[in-house]
């Protein structure tokens, strides 16, 4: 911290935020420790409310989220040391800190898990050149190849034109029998997940 200081670096913080508390109404990290304390600004914090709506949400439901913090240096005083927060980014976790989209994919995620399956959560970042983003890649098929997994979690029109699109492309290189996915719209109560893939 007293480096960055003297040096006048930026900070990038990564921490899980505490449980939400409804009669605090704001959003805190899970052990602060050797963190210095945050300043956020109306502003800031209003474009952070209406960017991560969803993440908001989540994590005042119960689900874990993590925050990334980039701030200006950071001022070290004789009590504490403050850093003023110039951007934050929110994003919906597991308990494992693998970013999920949303409650379906959590579940999928925690049964993965579970039953000891290997698996891989792409990245934005990761599909430049695929037209198909999956939510999962199933790792340790008997087949040896990856095989991409959906999590269809919405109803909406442009949401059902999207599935379609990509079911055509995942029929095409796959085969109908070599992908899996999940119509969770359809299934609220998680009560009829098809088998994954051996």
């Amino acid at each position: 911290m007293a480096d960055a200081a003297k040096h006048h670096r930026r900070l990038i913080a990564i921490g899980k935020l505490e449980s939400y508390d409804s009669a605090k109404q704001q959003l805190k990290l899970q052990c602060p420790f050797g963190m210095p304390f945050f300043k956020v600004t109306p502003d800031i914090w209003e474009r952070t409310i209406k960017s991560y709506r969803k993440a908001i949400g989540a994590h005042e439901k119960g689900y874990s989220v993590v925050a990334i913090l980039q701030t200006d240096k950071p001022v070290v005083g004789k009590k504490c040391t403050t850093a003023n927060v110039l951007n934050v980014a929110l994003m919906i976790v597991s308990d494992e800190w693998i970013p999920v989209e949303s409650g379906y994919e959590l579940f999928i995620e925690r049964m993965l898990r579970a039953q000891k399956r290997s698996f891989i959560k792409p990245m934005r970042f990761d599909c430049k050149v695929n037209p198909v983003f999956p939510d999962f890649w199933l790792t340790d098929s008997v087949s040896g190849g990856h095989i991409p997994m959906e999590v269809y979690g919405l109803d909406d029109p442009k949401y059902l034109a999207r599935k379609a699109a990509k079911a055509v492309i995942y029929n095409t290189k796959y085969t109908p029998a070599g992908w899996w996915h999940w119509n969770a719209y359809l299934d609220k109560k998680c009560a009829a997940i098809p088998p994954f893939p051996l």
